[in-house]
């Protein structure tokens, strides 16, 4: 292989390096987004954090390597990325989530591959043109900023796993630009591009079917049989014979054999996987259980397993978004599942109103709801509707007019489309009846332009819509604090806002943010509990068990008697409905709600274990600031409790970077080069950690006022790395004692603009809701950009000042790599602890410590002699 441009004197930097270190670090950001989706796809929402935790990692391992290999060819560094993108994303599909889901700490380390490939490649040209750091690094962040907006717009055209593929073939053409013979890479990248549009009829790259790995049987029988099971025994042969024979013949049994489906069995149920692509697995393992029985003459030939079907997939920036027919949703309705969790359901209708008491008769507990919202000739709002049973319910109940926002475009799009499948004719054209207007918007975005205008706002597993796919790093705001405020401010003095779910540890937290958002204007809490009534489905029919009524007003005594009569009518069982009803199952929640228990006591017994709560909880209401709503760990790392791998696996970089440090400090350099200035490593770790700290938080509060999360994420993203380009390119203009006196001021820059940020955020969230969305997204762009500049400046400059040979500026790169996997985490803990306001602050320290290591004088590097331009 070549030794490309190794040789050159560093004084003529072609053009071709500015260029290709442009097109990798694309390349790396681009696949880092669309490895984000593609994981969030397979796995839950906590694991779009592993991805950007690996990629800074793998970045940080590359300059390690660029250290003791600084001969290895650019050339040979960008085709090993190219290369190892599709090797490492076939081995994760088809072979570890295909097999061994268990084990994706396994996927985990196959990802560092390509991201160690990058590391290695931009360590090494940093290094070895050293003295045009600061274009370098320009190049660097600017073709990361498009790559920002180029991901989304190629996610919005092919799959997440096809853009990814093809971010590998980018990164690759970095090695034709350093090749001195051309041929051989131009060979390779042809070859990988061949490879993706050959996968686009063979699909060797797709979303498997996952295997459920039933690691033990529950204590209970199998289906009604009497088998009986010993908790924690290996699952038998025997077993799975009689599961299967049940289940085969009880059609209400869908995903697996009853009796196999315990909490602690299922690698979805134990929030791993997405619940779709284990369901499929589950159903293909039963399958092939069922052929051995038929083979030996144990199972009738003709029995057969229902099988869920996905007849329609449609993949975009925001997520993959299924449609499947299952055998236990019968033959009026469709699911459409986003990133393969939490279906929503498309009606069969013809459009006639009075066949809608037959359709909606399994969903009691949101019939329920509407049916005593008072909705006749009102308005109603609803936070994704879906595939449209919200619309029905309001049109049943005589609504005037139904007005949605749905986040997933793609939804949208399926209930008006014709062709290939004529979803508009099975749904009745729901979406364009003359009362239903729904478009693609952010939900608590939307209803926050509406003052008083419904009668009730509606909300069915919502979830982490904002968050959970990936777009944020950590949670929605979808039911905080002052969520309520802006639902309650948006209906009339009749109105109401309603929550169904599933999840009953979540109902309780979100019946304790509505007393809380009484209680705060005022109101006893006994008075505030005549706001509010919850109720249960215990018969469990579909997937919404509970909901929480939150009215403006309180209920009348005629509305609470109407609610209890209609609840009996429909065999739900009332938890709380005022003056008529109050039970205790669930965290003292009727005491609580009649004032009988102080709220203070229920908020902190709810963290207390004992035999009636075995788990502890948080149920506090969540601010804006702090919107861990879903993750009610009380623990400041149970953001990382529901998985020990993933604990292990983040836990590991921390080691890994203190290793790091470690060498730094005490290891003794090779023959030939030079022992560094201390101050260095101290600054690459300030600015891997501070860096982190500082745009974590910004792209989580930078979400809510721009409403839409891709676009949000592309926005941020292009503001603070075309903004860090630009300063980077600036700060080649000074050398030596001026160099550090700019990064100096850039860095207590970072210190102001970021402690006003932490304060004014709200302020500034309320002055955009009033503009579109363009004006929108170029105000917020306005405001990152000098962020930005300002954030780009300290690490070329540290390089030219601090990093005395090529060898520095690789290790440079592995500590500022493997320390902002330190910010990252940092950030979430301190985040759950804080809040990002306070992360915020803690950002600023950091580069107040940095502009003291600029403040040394005596940094000066001969490196400086070079050519300035």
């Amino acid at each position: 292989m070549s030794s490309d441009l190794f040789d050159k004197p560093k004084s003529a930097v072609p053009f071709s390096v500015f260029l290709a270190v442009a097109l990798l670090s694309a390349a790396v950001l681009g696949f880092e987004i669309a490895l984000s989706r593609v994981f969030a796809t397979v796995l839950r929402y906590q694991f779009a954090f592993l991805v950007v935790s690996l990629a800074l990692c793998g970045l940080g391992l590359g300059g390690l390597w660029a250290h003791f290999r600084p001969k290895t060819s650019l050339e040979n560094a960008a085709l090993g990325w190219g290369i190892a993108v599709p090797i490492a994303l076939a081995l994760i599909l088809r072979g570890v989530f295909q097999y061994s889901p268990q084990n994706y700490w396994i996927a985990a380390l196959l990802v560092l591959a390509p991201f160690c490939f990058a590391g290695t490649f931009l360590s090494l040209a940093f290094g070895r043109f050293q003295e045009q750091g600061g274009r370098l690094y320009a190049f660097d962040l600017a073709g990361a900023a498009l790559a920002a907006l180029l991901s989304v717009a190629l996610m919005q055209v092919v799959s997440a796993i096809h853009a990814a593929l093809l971010f590998g073939v980018l990164g690759a053409l970095a090695g034709v630009l350093m090749a001195s013979k051309k041929a051989f890479s131009v060979i390779i990248c042809l070859f990988l591009l061949l490879v993706v549009l050959v996968d686009k009829r063979r699909g060797l790259w797709i979303v498997p079917p996952i295997p459920p790995n039933y690691l033990t049987a529950p204590p209970q029988s199998v289906s009604g049989a009497d088998v009986p099971k010993a908790a924690n025994q290996p699952i038998s042969d025997d077993d799975w014979q009689t599961a299967i024979l049940n289940w085969v013949n009880d059609p209400r049994q869908r995903a697996v054999p009853e009796g196999y489906l315990p909490d602690a069995n299922s690698i979805a149920d134990r929030g791993i996987t997405q619940s779709l692509f284990t369901e499929i697995g589950a159903q293909e393992e039963a399958s092939r259980r069922l052929a051995a029985l038929q083979k030996a003459g144990k199972a009738d030939k003709k029995l057969k397993i229902p099988h869920t079907q996905i007849i329609d997939t449609r993949w975009n920036a925001f997520a993959r978004t299924d449609v499947v027919k299952d055998p236990g949703a019968g033959d009026d309705a469709l699911l459409v599942y986003t990133n393969g969790n939490v279906p929503t359901n498309m009606l069969r209708w013809d459009g006639k109103e009075w066949k809608l008491p037959a359709l909606v008769a399994t969903f009691p507990i949101s019939d329920w709801t509407f049916g005593n919202a008072n909705i006749k000739d009102a308005n109603v709002f609803s936070i994704g509707p879906g595939g449209g049973l919200d619309a029905l319910l309001a049109i049943r109940y005589g609504a005037k007019q139904f007005d949605g926002a749905e986040i997933n475009p793609s939804i949208v799009g399926l209930m008006n489309e014709r062709t290939p499948i004529d979803y508009f004719k099975y749904n009745g054209g729901i979406y364009k009846d003359p009362r239903v207007h729904v478009r693609t918007a952010e939900g608590r975005d939307a209803v926050r332009e509406s003052k008083g205008h419904y009668r009730l706002v509606f909300s069915a597993l919502t979830k982490t819509a904002t968050a959970g796919q990936g777009a944020a790093l950590l949670e929605s705001f979808i039911y905080t604090r002052e969520a309520f405020n802006d639902y309650l401010n948006a209906v009339d003095d009749e109105g109401s806002m309603a929550i169904v779910g599933d999840v009953p540890p979540l109902m309780a937290r979100l019946a304790a943010t509505a007393v809380d958002h009484f209680t705060r204007q005022g109101e006893s809490q006994r008075d505030a509990g005549r706001h509010i009534a919850v109720v249960l489905d215990p018969l469990q029919r579909g997937p919404y068990l509970w909901s929480l009524v939150v009215k403006k007003t309180p209920f009348t005594d005629a509305q609470t008697l109407a609610m209890a009569q209609s609840a009996a009518r429909a065999r739900l069982l009332p938890l709380w409905i005022p003056g008529r009803a109050s039970s205790d199952e669930f965290y003292s929640l009727g005491s609580m709600l009649s004032a009988s228990y102080a709220f203070q006591s229920y908020i902190d017994d709810g963290r207390i274990i004992s035999p009636n709560n075995p788990q502890s909880r948080d149920l506090s209401a969540c601010p804006d600031d702090r919107p861990f709503v879903l993750d009610m760990g009380t623990s400041p790392v149970s953001l990382f409790q529901s998985s020990p791998s993933l604990t292990w696996m983040l836990g590991g970089a921390l080691l890994a970077t203190f290793a790091l440090i470690a060498f730094l400090a005490f290891a003794p350099r090779r023959e030939g080069g030079t022992r560094g200035d201390a101050r260095g490593p101290l600054l690459f770790l300030l600015l891997g950690i501070g860096f982190m700290l500082v745009e974590v938080p910004l792209i989580q509060k930078l979400v809510l006022p721009l409403g839409y999360p891709t676009l949000s994420l592309s926005v941020i993203l292009f503001s603070l790395l075309l903004g860090g380009g630009a300063g980077a390119f600036v700060s080649q203009r000074f050398a030596g004692d001026r160099l550090r006196r700019h990064a100096l001021l850039c860095a207590l820059g970072v210190v102001a603009l970021t402690l006003v940020f932490s304060v004014s955020n709200d302020v500034v969230s309320r002055a955009l809701l009033g503009l579109p969305i363009v004006p929108r997204c170029m105000m917020v762009a306005a405001l990152l950009l000098p962020l930005g500049f300002l954030l780009g400046t300290p690490f070329p400059s540290g390089m030219r000042l601090l990093a005395p040979d090529a060898r520095s500026v690789a290790l440079a790169w592995a500590l500022n790599g493997t320390a902002s996997v330190v910010g990252s985490i940092s950030a979430a803990v301190l985040a759950k602890m804080f809040g990002f306001s306070i992360v915020l602050a803690i950002g600023a320290v950091v580069y107040l410590c940095v502009a003291g290591v600029f403040t040394i004088k005596k940094l000066a590097n001969p490196i400086d002699n070079f050519h300035k331009c």
